[in-house]
């Protein structure tokens, strides 16, 4: 798809800046074909205070020299559809006491 596509595809150009940024990753390999869940946060500034989240599906294949991406999909975190615990960071353990 073209640029302007998908900005006709998803009401036009942003009147605010995108970033995108990725907070983790899993991936699954088996042979010459991968499988990436990428979690992401979205927000109007490099570094910003998220507005958005989500993750991303990513299918991969290896031909020998080089991997090619063969489907992707995502879906941004809403209400009754929180992002599960395991494609999130690990939350770091409090010291004790």
């Amino acid at each position: 798809m073209t640029l302007p596509e998908l900005h006709e595809r998803t009401s036009g150009v942003r009147k605010q800046a995108y970033y995108e940024r990725e907070i983790h990753r899993q991936t699954q390999r088996y042979g010459n074909i991968a499988q990436v869940w990428s979690t992401y946060v979205a927000s109007s500034t490099p570094n910003g205070v998220p507005t958005d989240r989500g993750i991303s599906s990513v299918q991969l294949y290896f031909d020998g020299s080089q991997w090619w991406i063969t489907g992707w999909s995502d879906e941004g975190e809403r209400p009754g559809n929180p992002i599960p615990a395991e494609f999130l960071p690990p939350t770091p353990a409090k010291p004790r006491r």
